[in-house]
């Protein structure tokens, strides 16, 4: 998906698709993503509303040369409408480092619950 408005449509597909999981917990989320093969999920711990995840093996951009910026919009918005059906509050997800995009060992994201 390329072109204007490209990146926010892949991030509320993401979004959505994360709502309709109705998952419990991360550790749900994490088994799902293995089964399905879309990435190796990494949660860290949640400390104060503040949750940092790494996806290794990222569907998206996994084996790409780096081009400079974060390519996972999808996955963020996955990761902001689970984590959103889970803690029962709106959040903001920033991808911070990335496989393809730019070159790092994974995809993450940094989560702050509302």
């Amino acid at each position: 998906m390329f072109g204007v408005g490209a990146t926010a449509a892949a991030y509320l597909s993401g979004k959505h698709l994360g709502h309709s999981l109705g998952l419990k917990d991360l550790g749900q989320f994490v088994e799902l993503c293995e089964q399905l093969k879309i990435g190796v999920i990494k949660p860290g711990e949640n400390d104060k509303g503040q949750l940092h995840i790494d996806v290794y093996e990222c569907v998206t951009c996994s084996g790409m040369k780096p081009v400079g910026r974060a390519l996972c919009s999808f996955e963020g918005g996955l990761i902001a409408g689970v984590a959103e059906g889970i803690f029962k509050n709106k959040v903001n997800v920033r991808e911070v480092t990335c496989i393809g995009g730019l070159g790092h060992e994974s995809c993450g994201f940094d989560v702050i619950v509302q």
